[in-house]
C-alpha cells in the first residue's frame, strides 16, 4: 500500500519502468502505482530509503485516480570521465595524466539527484544511449530516489559523455558529447509534461537539452498552472517568450552579463540586470 485511497503497488522489476506512460485514465482505472527505483532494480524489505520513497511518491500522486508530479526535472544525463593532470597540454601535446575517475555527470542528473536527496520527489525526463552506460545511468539515478521511468532509451545514439581534464591548480576543461541528449524532441517532451504536470507543479530545466524542447515543456507545465525554474547554463540567447516564463531565472555572475549584454559586478549591478 502505497498511501493511496483505494490501494496501489509497488513494483521494483523492469515491468515498473514504462508503467508512468500510460495515460492517465488508465492508471485510474488500474488503481496502480509502479515506480522504478533504477533500471530492473529489484527492491527488498532491506531496502529502506527506497520504500520510504515509493512510499512518499504514492501519497504524493495517488490523487483523484491522476498521476501528478511535484517536480519533474527536464535535462541531461552523461557519464563522467575525468583525469587529472599536472597542467593542461598545448595544442598538439601529449600528456600523461592520473587513473581516470568515472561518475554520473550532468546538470540534469546531478540537479534531479540533489532534489532527491533534499527530500524531493523528482520525475527525471531526459535520454540516455540503450548500452552499458545508460543503464549504469539509470540505476545510479533510481537508487538515489529518482524515478527514471520516463527516460527514453535511444538505440542508435550513445549515453552522453563528458570528458574532463582537471589541472593541479583547479582549472578543468570539458568537452561534452551530447549523443542521446540531443534526440529528445519537443513534442514527446511536451506531451509527457503535459501527462505529469498539474497545479503546483515545477519543471526544473537547464540548456544541456535542445532549445526546442526546453521551450515546449516549459509552455506545457505553464498550461497547467504549474512553474518553470530554468538553470540559464549553459549561456545562450532564449526567446522572450520563454524567459517570461522562468520563475526564478537562475544565473551565475557570467551568464547575467550574457543575458543583458553588460557587465554584472556586485549587489548592484545584479539588481539593475534583474530589473532589466
Amino acid at each position: 500500500d502505497l498511501g493511496c485511497e483505494e490501494g496501489a503497488v509497488l513494483r521494483g522489476d523492469d515491468e515498473a519502468r514504462p508503467a508512468l506512460g500510460g495515460a492517465r485514465g488508465e492508471v485510474a482505472d488500474r488503481r496502480e502505482v509502479r515506480v522504478a527505483v533504477g533500471a530492473g532494480r529489484e527492491l527488498g524489505d532491506g531496502d529502506a530509503a527506497a520504500v520510504g520513497h515509493a512510499h512518499s511518491l504514492g501519497r504524493l500522486l495517488c490523487q483523484h485516480g491522476a498521476m501528478t508530479a511535484s517536480l519533474i526535472v527536464l535535462g541531461s544525463a552523461n557519464i563522467d570521465y575525468t583525469v587529472v593532470v599536472d597542467r593542461h597540454p598545448l595544442p598538439g601535446e601529449t600528456l600523461l595524466g592520473g587513473d581516470i575517475a568515472t561518475g554520473t555527470g550532468s546538470k540534469g542528473a546531478n540537479q534531479a539527484l540533489a532534489a532527491a536527496r533534499a527530500g524531493g520527489l523528482p520525475v527525471f525526463l531526459g535520454a540516455v544511449g540503450d548500452d552499458p552506460s545508460g543503464r549504469a545511468l539509470l540505476d545510479a539515478l533510481g537508487s538515489g530516489g529518482v524515478d527514471v521511468s520516463n527516460v527514453a532509451s535511444i538505440a542508435d545514439a550513445p549515453t552522453g559523455v563528458a570528458l574532463i581534464t582537471v589541472a593541479r591548480d583547479g582549472e578543468n576543461t570539458i568537452v561534452v558529447a551530447a549523443g542521446a541528449n540531443g534526440r529528445l524532441h519537443a513534442e514527446t517532451i511536451a506531451a509527457r509534461v503535459a501527462e505529469l504536470a498539474g497545479p503546483g507543479t515545477i519543471l526544473l530545466t537547464q540548456l544541456e537539452v535542445p532549445l526546442p524542447v526546453v521551450e515546449a515543456a516549459a509552455a506545457a507545465v505553464e498550461r497547467v498552472g504549474g512553474r518553470v525554474v530554468l538553470n540559464l547554463s549553459p549561456s545562450r540567447a532564449i526567446p522572450d517568450a520563454l524567459l517570461a516564463l522562468c520563475d526564478p531565472l537562475v544565473v551565475n555572475e557570467t551568464e547575467a552579463a550574457d543575458l543583458v549584454a553588460a557587465p554584472v559586478e556586485g549587489p548592484t549591478a545584479a539588481a539593475a540586470a534583474a530589473a532589466a
